[in-house]
């Protein structure tokens, strides 16, 4: 189910299931193409101000791709899903 097809608007489509196992690391200053990119793109709204830490837009991301009722399994670390510091 994973694409769309020609009578099926792609805003639609969606993708049954996302799995993956996103980066953890803190976007700093050697990575600042990368921080304007995704602040810039337009695609990561809630990526849009603060400290990155690249697990952001790739939760980010795996939302926008899977279709209503589909289902994202990623894997994470929790201190930092809940922000902490570990």
């Amino acid at each position: 189910r994973g694409k769309a097809d020609e009578n099926m608007p792609i805003e639609s489509a969606g993708f049954d299931a996302v799995i993956g196992n996103p980066p953890w690391e803190m976007v700093g200053r050697a990575s600042m193409d990368t921080l304007a990119f995704i602040r810039e793109s337009g695609n990561y709204p809630s990526c849009d101000r603060g400290r990155l830490n690249l697990y952001q837009p790739f939760l980010e991301r795996a939302m926008t791709l899977t279709r209503p009722g589909g289902r994202v399994g990623l894997i994470f670390q929790q201190p930092r899903l809940l922000g902490w510091r570990s």
